[in-house]
């Protein structure tokens, strides 16, 4: 059975292309009001030293590569595939 996006719910996974400091630490996709979304999540420390996940949502168009790369920022779409570090999540 393939794998169906639920609405309003969405899914992260650890961004493995990350070069740089401001490249996200997580991707990923939600379906919102039955609209596509990409997700990125960077792990922060607040200053209590907290550990917390700044959020970006956005909507999920397409958009031409950069030609620098200081634009780019990791994201690539969602992550094709099982990942192998956690292995296939049935639900």
């Amino acid at each position: 059975m393939a794998f169906e996006q639920r609405d309003n719910s969405g899914s992260l996974f650890r961004n493995e292309k990350k070069t740089q400091d401001n490249h996200p630490d997580y991707t990923g996709n939600a379906l919102v009001d039955g609209v596509p979304k990409r997700l990125a999540a960077w792990i922060k420390t607040a200053k209590s030293g907290m550990k917390y996940m700044s959020l970006s949502i956005k909507d999920n168009e397409e958009r031409p590569k950069p030609i620098n790369s200081a634009e780019d920022d990791g994201y690539s779409g969602p992550p094709q595939g099982g990942n192998p570090e956690y292995g296939d999540v049935p639900f």
